[in-house]
C-alpha cells in the first residue's frame, strides 16, 4: 500500500506541475463530481425514445414526399443512416405517407424532444453551478427548451443535408461544431461567452465527427457474429449505447468549458484540496440553494484537512 500511495503522491505532483495533463486531470475529475455519467444517463434515455417518433415521422414524410421516387429515397435513407450506424442494421423499406402517423409521430417527437432539450438544460446548469434558485420554473423551461428544439432540429437537417455532399465531411464537422456551440451557449442560464463555449464546442463537434463517420466500423464488427435473435437485442443495445456515448463526448465538452474559464485544475489526487478543488466543492454546494433569501457558504478547517 505504501509503494501504491508513493507512486500516485509522485503522479499527483507531476501533474500539479503539467499545465495539460492538469487540465485533462481537472476536466475528469469535475466529470465525476457532477456525477456527469448519470446526466449523461438521463439525455440518453429522453433521446432514445425520441429517436422512434422522429423516425416514424422523418419516413412518413418521405413517403408523401417522394412516393413514386425510391432511388432518392434510398439515398436520403443511406445519408440519415451515416449519421447514427446503428441505423444501417434496420432495414427500411418502401416508404407511404399516412397522416395517422404523421400525427402520432409529430406529438411523441415533439413531447419525446423537450424532454432530451430539458435533460441537456439541467445538465448545462449542473456543469457551470448555476444555483437551482436561478434556474427556468416550469413554463419558461419548457419555452425554452421548444425553440432550442426547433433550432437544433433545422441544423441537423442542414447536416444530414451536407453529409451528402462532396465536401460532405468538412461541412458536417463545421456544422456539428456549430450545433454544439449553439447549444453551450443557449441551454444555460450561466454568464458565458461564445468564446467561452467555442473550446468545449470543438472537442464535441470533433469527437461526434468521427463517430459518426468510423461508428460504423465498430458497429459491424460488433454485430457481425450476432444472430437473427440476438442480433435484433444487440441493435437496440448498440443504439442505446450509441446516444449514450454521444452525450458524454457532449456533456465532457461542456466540462472543458467550465474548468478552463474558471481554472479548475490543478485538482489534488492524494494530498490536500487546492484552491481548485475548492472552487469545485463550493460550487457543487451552492447549487442547492433554492430560495431568494437562501445563501449557503462554504468553509475549510484546515486544522482538520489529512496529512
Amino acid at each position: 500500500m505504501k509503494a501504491i500511495q508513493d507512486v500516485m503522491r509522485k503522479f499527483d505532483s507531476i501533474q500539479k506541475s503539467n499545465s495539460f495533463l492538469g487540465f485533462v486531470i481537472g476536466v475528469v475529475k469535475k466529470f465525476g463530481d457532477d456525477q456527469a455519467g448519470y446526466l449523461a444517463a438521463l439525455v440518453a434515455y429522453y433521446a432514445f425514445f425520441s429517436l422512434f417518433p422522429l423516425l416514424l415521422v422523418f419516413t412518413t414524410v418521405l413517403g408523401f414526399v417522394l412516393q413514386n421516387n425510391t432511388r432518392l429515397q434510398n439515398k436520403i435513407i443511406t445519408t440519415v443512416q451515416t449519421k447514427v450506424p446503428i441505423l444501417k442494421f434496420l432495414e427500411i423499406g418502401h416508404l407511404k405517407g399516412s397522416g395517422v402517423a404523421l400525427a402520432i409521430g409529430l406529438v411523441f417527437a415533439l413531447l419525446a424532444g423537450i424532454g432530451v432539450v430539458q435533460a441537456l438544460q439541467y445538465a448545462m446548469d449542473e456543469v457551470w453551478g448555476v444555483p437551482k434558485r436561478k434556474r427556468p420554473n416550469f413554463f419558461i423551461s419548457r419555452l425554452r427548451a421548444l425553440i432550442m428544439l426547433a433550432v437544433l432540429g433545422a441544423a441537423a437537417l442542414a447536416a444530414t443535408a451536407l453529409s451528402a455532399l462532396p465536401f460532405g465531411f468538412l461541412g458536417s464537422l463545421l456544422l456539428n461544431i456549430g450545433i454544439v456551440l449553439v447549444a453551450f451557449k443557449m441551454l444555460t442560464v450561466a454568464d458565458v461567452t461564445w468564446q467561452d463555449v467555442a473550446p468545449g464546442a470543438a472537442f464535441a463537434g470533433v469527437a461526434l465527427t468521427l463517430l459518426q463517420t468510423f461508428g460504423g466500423l465498430l458497429v459491424k464488427h460488433t454485430l457481425k457474429n450476432a444472430g437473427p435473435t440476438y442480433g435484433s437485442f444487440a441493435v437496440v443495445i448498440g443504439l442505446l449505447s450509441f446516444i449514450y456515448l454521444v452525450a458524454q463526448l457532449t456533456i465532457y465538452g461542456a466540462e472543458i468549458n467550465a474548468v478552463k474559464k474558471k481554472h479548475l485544475w490543478p485538482r489534488s489526487l492524494v494530498d490536500e484540496p487546492t484552491p481548485g478543488d475548492q472552487q469545485v466543492f463550493t460550487q457543487r454546494a451552492k447549487i442547492e440553494e433554492r430560495r431568494p433569501d437562501e445563501n449557503i457558504r462554504v468553509s475549510f478547517d484546515k486544522s482538520s484537512r489529512p496529512r
